[in-house]
This record gives C-alpha cells, sequence and structure tokens, in this order.
C-alpha cells in the first residue's frame, strides 16, 4: 500500500465519498451538517452569542475533535461540556450530565451531541484511518471498540474469560465496553462487513444508555431550558478528505422524560453532501 499521491488524489477520494455513501447513506459532512444543525435550531430559540452550551458524549479519540469544533463554532461555544469516554459512552452518567445542565444559561439551551466513530483508510477499508497524510500507516479507528469487539470473539472460541466487572478504575470503561460490545457481538459478527456494523450497534446501545440518564437526571434542567440531542455516527476519513457524521437522532426533548418533543431529523437529512473538498483537520 503506497501513501497517496497527487495523481491518484481525485480518484482516490471520490472512492472514499463513496463508500462513506453507501455504508453509511444519509451520512453528511460535518460542517455543512453543524451549519444545516443550527439553522434549524435557532428557529427554536437556539443561537451564536451565548445562549447556548454544547455537551458532547464523544471518544476521547483526537480525531473526534473535528465534529465537536464545527458544532461549537456554529453555536458560539468555545467548548463543549465532555460527558464521553472511550469508544463513544456516557461515562458522565447521571451525575455528570445533571451537573452539565446547571451549566446551560439561564433561560437557555443545550445540544447534546453524542455517539460512535469509525475510520476508514485510503483503501476504503472501514476500522482504520491514517492519522498522518505523510504516512502510509493506519491504525484502529475505533480502537476501543475494535479492542472489545476481538475481546468478543475470544470469549465466544473459548480462548479467554469473561471479565464480569470493572475491578480497577484504570481499567473500568474497557471493561464496560466490552461488555456492551459483547451483548451485541452477534449481530455484529452476523452483519455482511462487521465493521461497518460495529459503530451502527454500539450508536443503539449509547442511545439506550442516554435515554436512561435523562430519565435520571433530566429534573436537573429548570423550566426555561431547552434540551436538543444529536445522535449519530462519526466517519473518520483520510487527511484532505470531509469528515463526515450520519444523523441518526436530531430532536428536542422533554428533558423531565426524555420524550421527544419535536423531530428534526428529515430536515436535517435533506442538507444534502457538498461537493468533496480537500480540508485539514481541526487538529492540525
Amino acid at each position: 500500500k503506497q501513501k497517496m499521491d497527487a495523481s491518484l488524489s481525485a480518484e482516490t477520494v471520490q472512492g472514499i465519498l463513496r463508500h462513506v455513501e453507501l455504508s453509511f447513506p444519509g451520512a453528511l459532512p460535518t460542517n455543512r451538517m453543524a451549519k444545516q444543525a443550527y439553522s434549524i435550531l435557532e428557529q427554536y430559540g437556539y443561537n451564536n452569542s451565548g445562549n447556548t452550551l454544547v455537551a458532547t458524549a464523544l471518544c476521547c479519540d483526537e480525531l473526534n475533535r473535528q465534529l465537536e469544533g464545527d458544532i461549537c463554532s456554529k453555536f458560539g461555544s468555545v467548548g463543549a461540556y465532555n460527558m464521553g469516554g472511550l469508544a463513544g459512552f456516557c461515562f458522565g452518567g447521571v451525575v455528570g450530565f445533571g451537573n452539565m445542565a446547571n451549566h446551560v444559561p439561564a433561560g437557555g439551551n443545550c445540544l447534546v451531541v453524542y455517539g460512535p466513530h469509525v475510520g476508514i483508510d485510503w483503501d476504503f477499508q472501514f476500522g482504520r484511518v491514517p492519522r498522518d497524510e505523510s504516512s502510509s500507516v493506519s491504525s484502529e479507528c475505533c480502537g476501543p471498540a475494535q479492542m472489545a469487539y476481538e475481546y468478543s470473539l475470544r470469549v465466544r472460541k473459548g480462548e479467554r474469560a469473561p471479565v464480569e466487572r470493572a475491578t480497577d478504575i484504570i481499567e473500568s470503561q474497557q471493561t464496560w465496553v466490552c461488555q456492551q460490545v459483547d451483548a451485541v457481538s452477534d449481530r455484529i459478527s452476523a452483519a455482511t462487513n462487521p465493521q461497518v456494523e460495529l459503530p451502527y450497534a454500539l450508536y443503539d446501545a449509547q442511545s439506550e444508555i442516554l435515554q436512561r440518564i435523562v430519565q435520571k437526571a433530566g429534573s436537573e434542567f429548570v423550566a426555561g431550558k431547552t434540551l436538543a440531542f444529536l445522535g449519530g455516527i462519526t466517519i473518520n476519513t483520510p487527511e484532505g478528505t470531509p469528515e463526515y457524521f450520519l444523523p441518526k437522532q436530531f430532536a428536542i426533548l422533554d428533558a423531565s422524560t426524555g420524550e421527544m418533543k419535536h423531530n428534526l431529523l428529515d430536515p436535517l437529512l435533506a442538507a444534502r453532501p457538498a461537493v468533496a473538498v480537500r480540508r485539514p483537520r481541526a487538529d492540525k
């Protein structure tokens, strides 16, 4: 495998985007998606003049800062309240969510952005991504999710014993990720491409967990504050190609119950992808 050169640039970039759109239909470039999300929420009182707190439950991986940065820049936030951990699970939990609710400006709004991520490399393989434009080497993406899936396969083959519960704080997050992935391992393995199914399965697990968190901690949102959820799958692409996000949930919720008040997904998905451009990541 060779590093992409200028002569292959256009063909390879289009190939990556084609594979993203085939495996994650409806995915949008993150900057375009963020712009459309802001335009929609603006109709419900969200603005970029200090009345909106952005909170995230995304993976620790630095590649996810592109999505976070695109959202924060559109909503005028200098940064996000981070509730996420390995693989994108909301390890902030009930306490983190409740604390976040008290950071929302009086009479203001909160946008929670959450979900797993997956990479794609120059060979159009999901589950890996080159992290440096000058290198031909790809690495796992999402690494903790991949490790958890490999763990579940080894358990099923009898190659190792299952870990029942976390016993040490320095390994606790990955232990929980392994348990969550193990619960959906059969679904992942049965898929045509397990590396594509893995983030879909993770999203469903994370969405259910966040629903439980809101049901327990949503009462911390006092009257006059609005809560919106934007959940989906981030697709990390090689340097020079646009990052993508597949929205799976976009809604304004009743903070006290977690029930949907306004389903905004269809107008968000209506933002068709722009022509691909070479765009550096935010961490460069």
